[in-house]
Order: C-alpha cells, then sequence, then structure tokens
C-alpha cells in the first residue's frame, strides 16, 4: 500500500463529493509514480470545484510532467 493510497481510496469513497481528498489521492498517486491516476484525481477535483486553486495547479503540473 504506497503512502497510504488504501486508507485516502477508502476515504474518498466516504464522501466522493469532497474536492480536497481527490486532490489528497492525486498527491499520493504522484508519489506512486502513477502520472494518469493523479491527473484524473485533480479533474475530478475540478469537476466538483472548478475554483479548486491547488487543484488547478497540480493538474497543470502533472500533465507537464512535474
Amino acid at each position: 500500500d504506497p503512502e497510504g493510497l488504501g486508507f485516502s481510496t477508502a476515504i474518498v469513497e466516504g464522501d466522493p463529493k469532497k474536492a480536497d481528498y481527490h486532490v489528497l489521492l492525486g498527491k499520493i498517486f504522484q508519489r506512486a509514480g502513477l502520472a494518469k491516476s493523479s491527473v484524473q484525481s485533480f479533474k475530478r477535483a475540478l469537476e466538483l470545484d472548478k475554483a479548486h486553486e491547488e487543484a488547478q495547479t497540480l493538474l497543470k503540473a502533472a500533465k507537464q510532467g512535474k
């Protein structure tokens, strides 16, 4: 379970409409080297909250491979 991935996935499943949880999951995916999954998580966060600045920043960086 890389860096709490299972725990974080459970949190998102418990409250799937909270953008912050999707951002957290995206960060964990990044650290685990799962770029595609991190992008999906950041996109989902922005679907829930279009003004979420952290999700916007992280999505841009993830798409640039940073």
